[in-house]
């Protein structure tokens, strides 16, 4: 089995991994103060979203730059 990673501001596919090179699963993520379950739907579909059309990422990239950009 192998597994295909993507993070939300990628592009592209990760390097293609085999399971034995997994050495965790995220489960959920803490962010300012509130804790976000992957396995909350909301996670899920924006999962689904990212993957589906990759062109989400660049959009999400450009905002978060010209976010980061507007608040230095």
């Amino acid at each position: 089995m192998h597994y295909l990673c993507k993070g939300d501001t990628n592009l592209a596919h990760d390097e293609v991994i085999a399971l034995d090179q997994v050495i965790g699963k995220l489960t959920w993520i803490e962010r300012n103060g509130r804790i976000i379950h992957v396995t909350d739907l909301a996670a899920y579909v924006w999962g689904r979203v990212v993957l589906t059309f990759p062109l989400t990422s660049l959009l999400l990239r450009f905002y978060l730059n010209r976010r980061e950009s507007t608040q230095a």
